[in-house]
């Protein structure tokens, strides 16, 4: 009988499924949830360390998530493939070379609250000098000094999407 006892003690601790809840009643813990963490008045802080360590991890598991400290700067996530900069908006550069009297350029991607800067041969132009409408820059030359770009002129847009 004692064998038996002890069998099914050893096996019910082998098999429980056990939640942990960090400043959460522990009948209050999610059900979908292995970890819950629960504060009005501290954060949650994950590890940090820089690009070069992050870089070191040996297999990372898909879902890692670290904070690196140097540029760039923010949350990582590894998505089992690579690690990806976390609701960070992915910068971009596109550049044309205009024609004459050229107005209307489209981007590759729709801008992220609508932020770009435009540089025509290098020189930024003021945020009333043009429109954005989706993907479609209008340069209004009324708004830039009255500058007409011409044939060959550099036009540059930098932009979040």
């Amino acid at each position: 009988m004692k064998k038996i006892i002890t069998l099914l003690l050893l096996s019910t601790a082998f098999f429980a499924h056990s939640q942990v809840g960090i400043g959460v009643a522990s009948t209050s813990v999610s059900a979908s949830a292995l970890l819950e963490v629960s504060s009005t008045s501290k954060g949650f802080l994950l590890p940090r360390m820089t690009a070069s360590q992050r870089a070191a991890i040996s297999s990372p598991a898909t879902g890692l998530l670290v904070f690196q400290t140097d540029a760039p700067v923010g949350l990582y996530f590894y998505n089992g493939t690579t690690w990806l900069l976390s609701g960070a908006a992915k910068p971009t550069t596109e550049q044309f070379t205009a024609t004459a009297g050229q107005t209307s350029f489209t981007l590759g991607q729709t801008p992220q609250n609508a932020k770009v800067w435009m540089y025509i041969n290098g020189v930024r132009t003021n945020n009333s000098a043009y429109t954005i409408n989706g993907t479609t820059i209008t340069y209004s030359p009324s708004s830039n000094n009255s500058y007409t770009i011409v044939v060959g002129d550099r036009i540059q847009f930098d932009y979040c999407y």
